[in-house]
């Protein structure tokens, strides 16, 4: 698929080799419609003048911020705290960063919102020059600090920033982020297969730099010490000049996993953004990638159709992710309009393509990212994650923002970023269980012994179980054909447990698990004590066996009703012969 990603980077590559006008221009991952209706990546580019934009954004100086652990860099100086995640789906939201750029990239997005029916789209901090020219001064600290202020307002958690070579001024805004002082808005990277590909005889140096930025304390962290990482255009980085086949990608990336580990954190928590579903997931699996994702949903008609039709063919996407059997990281769309770029066209984009969405209302781009939260709660084993991302923050010339636009009056429409963040406080979010499906670590050969060491924070549970314990297998390990969410299950210990905080008072939880007798030779057939308990109180108590048929999976519930009073811990102990648990969850 021709991407519009790999047409900007072929761009701005040889305008930086010619006569050097756009040498700090860069790439990003934008998406366009290709000629098959699937969208695509770009990116944008320059100037801005030097007049100051008035700083629109809500004053947060005096906001308290909350105490919370931090991490520390290379010199072991404390780099500030970072806000604790919220008791919700984490929610995330693209940043490609033309505004910032100060080159040919902001140039053309320049160019393509400057005719005055466009305007209102533009950032809250464009202006228009002494030749009627819209102009983005947005590559200013305080800038930065505004938007981070936004995003807070908005109820963002983190923002995914496109990522490009550290030379190139599509990084600007990266730079301004980490430099800020302001620390409330975490970051991750959304890497991009034809930058990737362009680097690939660097693949170290790529390495060494993406776990820098694992390293800071502001980096998003899944399942406890995961760094999260989403890949745009996967295909692109395949062929010359990148790596031969997916298997040597698998190589590369089990480098960048490894380095990640040596540093003290978790295995990178890799999501493939696609177009395809069912292609989307042979390639994730082949590359090891954990879940999968979309950077965009492309869609609309010459007239214009509903938002609601785009932000229904968003949902269909999350089931068909899961309809694969992957992870899911659902994307929440924004809207999709990019006439801008047709009738203004930009140098790396020649689509024509100028059929839309019509623009959301505020009020119905908050109903679709409540929809994505509530889906997220109701699949946790499909969305370990526990994350979800929005096209975009800013892809203002594509049709998908939240950040606020021009109002007409020179000041800042924040309308979107207000109804997000009262809709987000209204949330309420369902209790998680923590690696429900047992996925984490993964059975090398069939099984995970626990090591000497012990087992690592993704596994997310504590337990007895000693060094040397057989503790969790899939199919290879010959007791099950498969498991019962996932390809793993684990075999019940002495003692396994997992606080999940408090819990609503006085409302009904349901514990769901699934049970299995093994089928290996000689396997005996099982009994397993499940509690729930509150503090020291005994909420939910039940002694099971395992179902009489062997390799028979069946699902068991145990419903409580916390009093709200301390934290639930959630515990199974293996009293008699051996019992496999899988599809561990939690509804109210």
């Amino acid at each position: 698929m021709r991407t519009t990603c790999g047409l900007l980077l072929g761009w701005l590559l040889v305008a930086a080799c010619g006569d050097g006008a756009v040498a700090d221009a860069g790439p990003d991952a934008d998406s366009e419609t290709a000629t098959d209706g699937a969208p695509d990546t770009d990116g944008p580019a320059d100037p801005g003048t030097d007049d100051a934009a008035d700083d629109v954004a809500p004053d947060h100086a005096d906001d308290a911020a909350p105490e919370a652990d931090v991490r520390e860099d290379d010199a072991g100086d404390d780099v500030g705290p970072v806000d604790p995640p919220a008791p919700r789906p984490l929610v995330g939201a693209i940043r490609w960063d033309a505004w910032q750029e100060e080159g040919a990239v902001q140039a053309a997005v320049e160019a393509s919102l400057n005719p005055a029916h466009w305007r209102w789209r533009a950032p809250w901090f464009g202006t228009v020059d002494a030749e009627a020219r819209l102009r983005f001064a947005g590559n200013r600290p305080e800038v930065m600090d505004a938007e981070i202020a936004f995003a807070v307002e908005a109820g963002v958690d983190y923002w995914a920033f496109v990522t490009y070579p550290e030379s190139l001024g599509m990084t600007n805004a990266l730079r301004l982020y980490l430099a800020s002082a302001d620390r409330r808005v975490r970051f991750c990277l959304n890497l991009q297969g034809g930058w990737i590909a362009h680097e690939a005889a660097s693949w170290n140096d790529q390495v060494a730099r993406y776990v820098d930025r694992f390293r800071d304390p502001r980096y998003v962290l899944v399942e406890g010490d995961r760094p999260l990482v989403f890949l745009f255009d996967a295909s692109g980085m395949l062929g010359a000049p990148g790596f031969e086949d997916p298997a040597e990608a698998r190589v590369r990336f089990d480098a960048l996993r490894a380095a990640s580990v040596a540093v003290g954190l978790g295995e990178p928590y890799f999501v493939l953004q696609g177009w395809s579903p069912t292609s989307d997931a042979v390639l994730a699996e082949a590359l090891g990638f954990d879940a999968l994702g979309a950077y965009a949903v492309a869609g609309g008609a010459d007239e214009g159709q509903p938002y609601a039709a785009l932000a229904a063919s968003a949902a269909a996407t999350w089931e068909a992710h899961r309809a694969t059997g992957a992870e899911v990281v659902p994307v929440v769309t924004a809207g999709w309009d990019r006439r801008p770029r047709v009738e203004t066209p930009v140098p790396w984009d020649p689509s024509t393509d100028a059929r839309y969405t019509v623009s959301p209302t505020a009020a119905e781009l908050a109903v679709h990212l409540l929809a994505a939260l509530r889906w997220t709660r109701d699949h946790p084993l499909a969305t370990p994650a526990d994350a979800i991302l929005v096209y975009a923050w800013n892809e203002h010339d594509e049709g998908g923002w939240l950040c606020p636009t021009l109002d007409g009056s020179g000041g800042a429409d924040a309308s979107r970023v207000e109804a997000l963040g009262a809709a987000l406080a209204g949330f309420e979010a369902s209790p998680r269980v923590a690696n429900g499906s047992f996925e984490r670590p993964a059975a090398p050969d069939g099984w995970y012994v626990v090591p000497a060491g012990g087992l690592p924070e993704s596994f997310g549970w504590d337990t007895d179980a000693p060094a040397g314990t057989y503790f969790l297998a899939d199919a290879r390990a010959v007791h099950f054909e498969g498991a019962a969410h996932g390809a793993q299950a684990l075999l019940v210990p002495g003692r396994l447990e997992q606080s999940v905080g408090v819990l609503a008072a006085g409302v009904v939880h349901t514990l769901a698990f699934s049970l299995l007798a093994g089928t290996y030779p000689g396997d005996p057939a099982g009994t397993v004590l499940v509690e729930v308990r509150e503090e020291d109180v005994a909420l939910a108590t039940r002694s099971l066996a395992t179902p009489a048929t062997p390799g028979v999976w069946e699902s068991r519930t145990l419903d409580f009703t916390p009093a709200g009073v301390g934290s639930v811990t959630v515990r199974f102990s293996a009293t008699a012969g051996m019992s496999w648990l899988d599809a561990v969850s939690l509804r109210r």
